[in-house]
């Protein structure tokens, strides 16, 4: 089981105890250890036309929005949130391959740089962690 039991009827869920459920099923099974990774990103935009907060809101919301629908990309503004320019949005995909988690990532920035005029890519962080 994927939880331990803390009180009656209560169980909770540990990062160790899914880690040891999720291998002692896969050994069961006869399977080879399962590998997930997250690709995951921090990029820095400059908005040069951003005038207040609204207008800010209004570039990272449209952006937000069109990651998520075309790449399926969690994305959320994670620094800055005052600054009226400037824009920290992190970014999170789940792959079975840790290249292909990198290669979705840098699609995802090469098309905020492209399709972007109002948002120039000053800062990007990439990692992919294998979980």
């Amino acid at each position: 089981m994927c939880a331990t039991a803390a009180a009656a009827g209560t169980y909770i869920l540990t990062r160790a105890s899914f880690h040891e459920a999720g291998r002692s099923c896969r050994e069961a099974a006869g399977g080879d250890r399962l590998s997930v990774y997250v690709g995951a990103c921090i990029l820095t935009l400059h908005l040069h036309a951003s005038q207040s907060l609204k207008d800010k809101r209004q570039v990272v919301r449209s952006l937000s929005d069109r990651l998520r629908r075309q790449f399926n990309v969690s994305v959320a503004e994670v620094e800055e949130l005052d600054a009226w320019q400037t824009a920290v949005l992190g970014l999170a995909v789940v792959s079975n391959e840790a290249g292909h988690a990198r290669r979705q990532v840098e699609r995802i920035v090469q098309a905020v740089e492209a399709s972007r005029l109002d948002a120039e890519v000053v800062d990007r962080q990439i990692d992919v962690m294998a979980l």
